[in-house]
């Protein structure tokens, strides 16, 4: 962002020195040479006592100058005082001259950009401050809210998600636009806040819907808090999106579960009764959604791989989790081969979607399992957040989302 510094002298100090050697002291040379970082002037050019006094008269040489000297067309070139010199210089000599003042006169820093350089900087920096202090403050209060939603008035889970997925869902879009991480907002994640968002006011009442909604949301939406290692980092407008993007939707689909008559309250129209959840359908809280991941990974495979076929700056979850060459996740998925990679990453997440729908056929059924479970989920994403914090947050890094 700021100016260059000057390069080292180390090449010029060598040509300055060839040089200094063939001008030995003769005479009509009324121009100057120009010396090192320390303004010293050459010694041999000082020999003589008429262009000493032009030297100090005129001040040291521009890195124009200096070529002149090179190509000879600053005075004449002799031989006095009883030194021998080389009279033609090697064309090699005159060319590394010339190219190392182009390189000092290109990167001599410009006081006044550094200067507007810094302003920028500074006044860039006060703008993310203030924007992280408020999204911070936000964050800490939604988190207030969340907790005593789903602890007193449960009634509160379902506005607030109303009200919060839109408005995370359009920022998360800017930002990830402004990034060329558009392509993540295809995942399956925001299927499930989507088909949520749609049961909350389309159909509150329908117990089948229900069902696979807890499925979704309960299921490859929490566990991706464990595989993205989602933090609880509160001045990051994007960690925290992307804590409330897996998370809300599972609280939803708990407050409705286990408080039904209180969530019910406030809203337009009641949730199902806890008759209704009684013997759920193992096709409604499990095949239904497994063949909505299994449908959304091949539209997925089909329009953003077959269809539109992103180039490589653009990332998706798929780069993301293979970028790490010697990790744990791109060993295992490269087992049989690069052919195999991305066949054995949608296996991979259609296995691990199948085991946490299955494990939702125990949440759904008894609520100590399921707090317990949800419980678990917020003590890793605040142990995340607290390594953001102490490992990264510390040296300086991930200040600001939007740099």
């Amino acid at each position: 962002m700021f100016g260059k510094g000057k390069p080292k002298s180390s090449d010029l100090e060598l040509v300055l020195h060839d040089l200094e050697m063939e001008t030995e002291a003769e005479g009509t040379f009324g121009s100057e040479l120009q010396g090192r970082k320390d303004n010293r002037v050459a010694p041999a050019v000082l020999s003589n006592g008429k262009d000493a006094q032009g030297v100090q008269e005129n001040g040291l040489l521009s890195p124009s100058k200096t070529l002149a000297v090179a190509n000879g067309t600053a005075g004449n070139h002799g031989v006095e005082n009883g030194s021998n010199v080389r009279q033609d210089r090697t064309r090699k000599d005159t060319e590394e001259l010339q190219r190392v003042a182009s390189v000092m006169s290109n990167q001599v820093p410009d006081d006044k950009a550094m200067e507007d350089d810094v302003k920028n900087f500074l006044k860039n920096l006060a703008k993310n401050r203030l924007r992280e202090k408020v999204f911070y403050v936000a964050a800490v209060c939604s988190l207030v809210v969340v907790a005593f939603g789903l602890l007193a008035l449960q009634w509160l889970i379902p506005y607030y998600f109303a009200v919060s997925a839109p408005v995370l869902i359009g920022l998360r879009l800017y930002l990830y636009c402004t990034k060329k991480w558009q392509y993540f907002m295809l995942d399956f994640c925001y299927f499930g806040n989507v088909i949520t968002y749609i049961y909350i006011w389309a159909a509150p009442a329908e117990p089948r819907l229900f069902q696979i909604v807890f499925t979704i949301a309960n299921g490859p939406l929490v566990i991706a808090v464990f595989f993205f290692r989602n933090s609880i980092v509160f001045h990051s407008i994007d960690r925290m999106t992307s804590v409330f993007i897996h998370s809300l939707p599972a609280y939803v689909a708990y407050g409705v579960r286990w408080y039904s008559p209180q969530t019910s309250v406030h809203w337009y129209t009641p949730f199902p009764t806890e008759t209704e959840f009684q013997d759920p359908s193992f096709i409604w809280l499990l095949a239904v959604p497994l063949a909505c991941y299994v449908g959304h990974a091949l539209l997925y495979a089909v329009v953003v791989n077959g269809i539109l076929r992103p180039s490589p700056e653009y990332w998706n979850s798929y780069r993301f989790m293979t970028a790490k060459k010697n990790g744990v996740v791109y060993k295992a998925l490269n087992m049989f081969g690069p052919k195999f990679l991305y066949f054995n990453y949608n296996l991979l997440n259609v296995l691990m979607c199948l085991v946490s729908m299955l494990l939702c056929q125990i949440w759904y059924r008894w609520f100590i399992a399921h707090a317990v479970f949800l419980a678990v989920a917020f003590i890793i994403k605040a142990w995340n957040g607290a390594t953001f914090y102490m490992d990264v947050f510390s040296q300086g890094k991930g200040l600001s989302d939007w740099d």
